[in-house]
């Protein structure tokens, strides 16, 4: 038997003011991104909608462009899978003026470890314990990965620079109120100022226009959560008393400015060095590491502060970063206080990398990723000596960087050509692709091959 047909209008659209099939535009819509993915009923109402809308008003509500920056939040997590900061990494070269290109360099297939680059690792895991306080960094030889298992109350006992803080402010509170400055104070003790340090996250993450509106009462936009931690006033007092460092050695620190003995960061120290014990105490980085630098805004008026044009954080303090390359995770770092301080004589390049790459801590067998602005003949010929394989791009216009003209790359050179050069354990490759890129690495069969290769 048929099916009946039926009745449709005269200009061919649906009964009962019913959307057309044709008339609809191809949508792109995401259940991730939706309140609820809209079901037609017999009647052409959605299922899930409580007004009764139609499908199509439905999803017209719910379709999203395919322009969104879903995509782009894609590529950011692959470049951070990579160890790659999309912020710090995506235009090294337009702060450093240099015409040359610069690929990001992404994780090598995982090969074997070696004895002292985690091999013991799984052993190591089931063995470790909550690290007691002060932290201490074992030797080399540690397994990769996770050190210790903290509770939420943990890492304000291990960090043992919180009292230390706590007696500096205490005294450098005495040292304001000699002065004159009337404030009410009482003993600052630990517990108070981790208090003090959420109440500091709470005002980062809800952003008022005044310190004072998060104490404002009588109005259906007060905030309850900062008066039921402390009173504004004791909020105030620990702002204006807050100190890292002792004050009387802040007065001996003083005294030496504009001599070499003069210490930029002395302020910092005690939390600064803390912050480094505890990165390099939590975990144990895996093979492939690397070195970036990275900004940390601020525009108070200090002498630390640097001004880049190229980066979106434009106003900040300057870190040269040590990181794990599978997870970003910050293994070490050290504050930029201008290139007078690094003086061995090698460039600040040279300096910073050499710092970062401590054996102590890491041992030897690790994999170095850097960029042309780290990377030279001279720094990683002394890193393989000490154990450390380097790879980066680099510049012709280095120092001690091989050239030869007989086998160069040139303009007119297909893409895909590949032209080498071999200095002792340095393996020098360039290839061209949209444009020409340069890469240095140690070859780790240079001994057993290099009276065979003619380069």
């Amino acid at each position: 038997m048929n099916a009946q047909k039926r009745p449709s209008s005269g200009d061919g659209s649906p009964p009962n003011g019913a959307p057309s099939k044709r008339s609809q535009p191809p949508l792109d819509v995401r259940k991730d991104l939706m309140a609820h993915f809209p079901v037609k009923t017999k009647r052409g109402r959605c299922r899930h909608c409580s007004k009764g809308y139609t499908n199509t008003q439905c999803t017209n509500d719910a379709a999203v462009d395919s322009s969104d920056s879903e995509a782009d939040s894609w590529r950011d997590e692959e470049e951070y899978d990579h160890g790659i900061d999309p912020f710090e990494d995506k235009n090294p070269e337009d702060e450093r003026g240099d015409a040359q290109a610069t690929v990001p360099i992404s994780r090598p297939p995982s090969n074997r470890e070696g004895k002292e680059c985690g091999k013991e690792g799984a052993a190591s895991r089931k063995k470790a314990k909550p690290m007691p306080a002060p932290l201490t960094v074992k030797g080399r030889g540690r397994g990769k990965g996770k050190k210790t298992s903290l509770t939420p109350e943990e890492p304000g006992a291990v960090w043992n620079a919180v009292n230390i803080i706590c007696k500096n402010t205490n005294k450098n509170a005495e040292k304001e109120q000699a002065k004159g400055k009337k404030f009410v104070w009482e003993e600052l003790k630990p517990v108070k100022f981790l208090m003090y340090v959420g109440l500091m996250m709470f005002m980062a993450l809800l952003k008022l226009p005044k310190v004072r509106d998060y104490w404002r009462k009588g109005s259906h936009l007060s905030v309850l959560f900062p008066a039921s931690v402390m009173t504004r006033d004791r909020f105030m007092a620990i702002s204006r008393a807050v100190h890292l460092s002792d004050p009387d050695h802040d007065l001996a620190n003083d005294r030496k400015k504009d001599t070499p003995e003069y210490d930029p960061l002395h302020r910092l120290k005690p939390l600064q060095a803390t912050i480094k014990e505890a990165c390099k105490a939590m975990w144990q980085p895996r093979k492939e590491i690397s070195i970036d630098e990275r900004m940390v805004a601020t525009k108070a008026k200090i002498g630390l502060r640097q001004y880049m044009k190229a980066k979106p954080t434009k106003w900040g303090v300057k870190l040269f970063v040590l990181a794990d390359s599978s997870n970003g995770y910050t293994i070490d770092f050290s504050i930029y206080t201008g290139k007078s301080r690094f003086i061995s004589g090698q460039g600040l390049s040279y300096d910073v990398v050499s710092g970062l790459m401590d054996n102590s801590y890491l041992g030897r067998g690790y994999h170095l990723f850097v960029d042309n602005f780290y990377t030279s003949p001279k720094l990683f010929t002394d890193l393989f000596a000490r154990g450390f394989v380097a790879c980066g791009t680099f510049r012709d216009n280095r120092k001690n960087v091989p050239k030869s003209k007989l086998n160069a790359l040139t303009s007119k050179s297909p893409r895909g050509s590949i032209r080498w050069l071999r200095e002792k354990e340095l393996l020098f490759v360039k290839w061209m692709d949209t444009r020409e890129v340069s890469v240095c690495t140690p070859s780790l069969q240079w001994r057993h091959c290099h009276q065979e290769c003619v380069c």
